[in-house]
């Protein structure tokens, strides 16, 4: 628990409107890489007092209008503005942290959290397993996803009805084993909410080797 080691400070201040927790989300996968559960992992604590948030603080830090909490504690470096917090089972973002004037407290704006890869897909391997049977479906990973964007789009056939074929991208975590599989995309398949995409291209965005999308087309 942080606390300030001055114990004269600590009477000028009573943060008694509880306790707040901060660390990261940590994406769970169990033994064989498969997408389990999300998991706080906790790095300490601090007691806060609530906070009202005034127009100057509107106007200086919720430009995205996701501002929802003010909380005070005792002035610390522990805690960071990419650390979430956590009050009462909700998690909150961090804004920003402002040290008070006296230097003894700060005071820490919390956002709305927004969750990143809060869903799940399944990557199947689609290939002959030999020449004399069909091409089949295997399991490859199931990995946390986000989906970035969702479109339809009408095909036109000639003497045919147009039909609609549904396009959307998936953002995933880096995997190098994933980027290898990724090089046939003709093997690959994708399953989410119970429709299956095949894949039509990947990126490994600005090349960073954090974040993958994937432009899929139902089948």
């Amino acid at each position: 628990m942080v606390i300030s080691s001055n114990k004269k400070k600590m009477k000028i201040k009573s943060f008694n409107d509880g306790l707040l927790q901060f660390g990261t989300i940590k994406n769970g996968y169990d033994e064989n890489g498969d997408a389990t559960v999300k998991e706080f992992v906790e790095k300490n604590e601090l007691f806060f007092s609530f906070s009202s948030i005034r127009e100057e603080d509107l106007n200086k830090y919720d430009t995205g209008h996701k501002l929802v909490l003010k909380v005070e504690t005792y002035l610390t470096n522990e805690i960071m503005t990419n650390d979430v917090v956590k009050i009462n089972d909700i998690y909150y973002d961090i804004n920003h942290i402002d040290p008070s004037l006296n230097q003894i407290s700060q005071f820490i704006y919390l956002d709305s959290h927004i969750e990143d890869f809060k869903s799940k897909i399944e990557i199947l391997s689609y290939e002959r397993l030999s020449p004399l049977q069909d091409p089949e479906l295997t399991h490859l990973k199931t990995e946390w996803c986000d989906v970035v964007k969702e479109t339809s789009v009408t095909h036109t056939k000639t003497d045919q009805i147009n039909d609609l074929a549904k396009k959307i991208v998936f953002a995933i975590p880096y995997s190098g084993y994933l980027a290898i599989n990724f090089k046939n995309l003709n093997n690959i398949r994708i399953k989410y909410k119970m429709n299956l995409y095949k894949v039509a291209d990947f990126n490994n965005v600005d090349a960073s080797d954090s974040v993958i999308e994937l432009t899929c087309e139902a089948i």
